[in-house]
């Protein structure tokens, strides 16, 4: 799995690509079709709203090994995905975290 790194590929997929909503984050997805990037990508937001540092870092970790598991299965092609953690993402256990991605991303495509 690769990452998006730039600001304009976060603005990208929120400008542009769908989004559903979970309890725990937030997804959105973009299809780019560009030749040189075919694997999906993936990035993640936390913003001060759910903690301090080591709140945001636990959360993004979260997401990113949600990722590692789930998404490699179920993404797509050619498609970036940006995950915005919630406020109480750190509450949920991480089966129901595993589970909202899965259907969020059957529900995307």
């Amino acid at each position: 799995m690769e990452y998006l790194k730039s600001r304009r590929e976060y603005l990208r997929a929120s400008d542009k690509g769908a989004k559903c909503i979970t309890p725990s984050f937030i997804i959105l997805a973009y299809h780019h079709g560009d030749s040189d990037q075919k694997n999906p990508r993936a990035g993640f937001t936390a913003s001060k709203k759910i903690g301090n540092a080591v709140i945001r870092n636990r959360a993004k970790r979260r997401l990113k090994e949600a990722v590692r598991i789930s998404l490699d299965e179920n993404s797509r092609e050619y498609y970036d995905y940006v995950l915005i953690a919630r406020k109480y993402i750190n509450n949920y256990s991480f089966n129901s975290i595993l589970k909202d991605l899965e259907q969020s991303i059957n529900k995307l495509h």
